[in-house]
Formats: structure tokens, C-alpha cells, sequence
């Protein structure tokens, strides 16, 4: 909710304040019609990301874009887990791939696209593989020793809403303010070692409860506040939920 605010904070003050005085002509916007940008809010989620997007303005109410990049899921030894110590990462990687298609509303909009109000359909699909050590300590002082491998998918299909500005022609503000979207939520954990079948599945317990608070809208991937953990050396978890997403480029414009 803070960061929702923040980004509507963001919207009233650039349009009250003349933020298109480095724009005279309404359709000076429409001159450039390729816009590089970066996602400046995915750096307080990640680790390690490169978030690209690539925006291409078809005419003078539309635009498509694709992006991707990089990014590793959040060190476990970041999240609140009690009896879980993670030790030596051998593994840690991850990826996004996206697309969206947005309809500037002329109506609304002083300014050509890619200025101003728009609202369009979006996917997103995120990938995060990490292997690492683990020794994990029951309520009774047992330790169990395993290699820990996790992979966790996340798919959004979605309808967004937002207003991208755009400075001197060339540098660009785009702010995604809602973005609602059915999402399938994964996560697959393995064990190599001795941990028994008991372990498991508390391990599992908190590392997602972990990552649920982390990252609030995967409390899906529990059932009744339990893991269905089928007591084997291998859980995969999946279902479909509700989900949102809010975002911040920076970007630069290029070209015919």
C-alpha cells in the first residue's frame, strides 16, 4: 500500500507541476518511437537483476513491449527460517520474460504516446533455480545434513493500468500504478543426504512460510497453514491465485 501511494504521490506531482514543459508539441512525443528502460523496483525484491524492457509505439494510441533479464531469487539465509541454517550456495539463478500491449487513452491524454494514461493486457512469467547446504535442527537438538535444490515459478497474466512521462522528449518516467492478474504460483524442493522424511517436510514448512512473508501473495502454496508434503525426498507445490504487481522504469528514447 506504501508503495502504491508513493507512485500516485509520483503521478499528481509531475502532472501539476508542468512535467511536459520539456514538451511544447503535443505530438513532439510521437518523434521517437523506440524507449529503452530499466525497472528501477524490482532492485528492493532481487538479487542480482537486470530488468529490461523495450517499448515500440505502433501508432498514436498503442505501443508493444517485451522484457527479461536476470535476477536471483533472495538469499535463504535472508528469510526469517529458525531451525533451517543455510550454508554454501552452489546454485543460484533466475530469469523473467514478459510482454504487454497498452492502449494510450486519447481522451485523457494531452500528449502522443508514449505519454500519458494507458491500460492494456500483460504476461510475465519468473524462474528461480538455487541449490545450497543445509543443516536443520529439530525441537529435540537433532541435526539433519542435506544438499537443499529449489525451483520456484511464478506466471501472470493480467490487466494493467499506469502513466509513463515523458522529459525532453528523450527520458521517460513509466509507472505501472494496478496491475491485477491470475497467477500460477510453483515451487519444487529436493534433498540429497541424510535428512529424513520427518525433516522434510518441516524444512519445507519454513522455508515456503518464509518466503510467504517475504513475498506475501505466495501464502497461496499453503493449504490450512500446512504444506501437503507427500514425505518423500521430493515436493512440488502449484496452484493458481490472485495476484498484483506495481513497477517503476526509467527508460530513454530513440530513433524513428
Amino acid at each position: 500500500m506504501k508503495y502504491f501511494l508513493v507512485l500516485t504521490w509520483l503521478v499528481f506531482t509531475f502532472h501539476f507541476t508542468g512535467s511536459g514543459q520539456g514538451n511544447p508539441d503535443p505530438d513532439s512525443t510521437f518523434k521517437y518511437k523506440n524507449n529503452l528502460k530499466f525497472n528501477v523496483s524490482t532492485l528492493i525484491l532481487y538479487d542480482n537483476v537486470y530488468f529490461f524492457s523495450y517499448e515500440r509505439t505502433i501508432n498514436r494510441h498503442q505501443t508493444l513491449s517485451i522484457s527479461g533479464g536476470p535476477m536471483n531469487f533472495p538469499k535463504f539465509s535472508s528469510l526469517d527460517i529458525k531451525n533451517a541454517q543455510f550454508e554454501k550456495e552452489s546454485k543460484r539463478s533466475g530469469y523473467t520474460i514478459g510482454a504487454e500491449y497498452r492502449f494510450y487513452l486519447a481522451k485523457e491524454n494531452r500528449y502522443a504516446p508514449p505519454h500519458g494514461l494507458y491500460i492494456g493486457p500483460y504476461i510475465n512469467y519468473y524462474r528461480f533455480n538455487g541449490a545450497r547446504n543445509i543443516t536443520f535442527t529439530d525441537s529435540s537438538g537433532n541435526q539433519s545434513n542435506a544438499k537443499f535444490s529449489s525451483t520456484i515459478d511464478i506466471f501472470n497474466v493480467g490487466v494493467q493500468i499506469g502513466y509513463q512521462f515523458v522529459l525532453w522528449k528523450r527520458l521517460s518516467i513509466d509507472l505501472i500504478l494496478f496491475a491485477p492478474s491470475i497467477s500460477k504460483y510453483g515451487a519444487s524442493f529436493s534433498y540429497e543426504g541424510n535428512i529424513n522424511q520427518d525433516h522434510q517436510g518441516q524444512v519445507s514448512q519454513e522455508v515456503v512460510d518464509a518466503i510467504k512473508n517475504r513475498f506475501p501473495l505466495l501464502d497461496k502454496l499453503i493449504t490450512n497453514g500446512n504444506l501437503n508434503v507427500s514425505g518423500t525426498a521430493h515436493n512440488d507445490f502449484k496452484v493458481w491465485a490472485p495476484g498484483i504487481k506495481y513497477a517503476v522504469f526509467l527508460g530513454y528514447r530513440f530513433g524513428p
